[in-house]
């Protein structure tokens, strides 16, 4: 494996891993934001 193939390789794996973490991301955001919308129209 020569160095442009690894650096290609790096980048791939660096893409990958923030496409990874914007994901879980959003769905940390989305599952947050409906438990904020079920708490604030509980009934008491």
């Amino acid at each position: 494996m020569d160095e442009s193939s690894q650096e290609l390789a790096v980048a791939k794996a660096k893409s990958e891993i923030t496409r990874l973490i914007k994901e879980e991301l959003l769905k940390l955001q989305t599952s947050a934001h409906h438990m904020i919308n079920k708490a604030r129209y509980k009934v008491i």
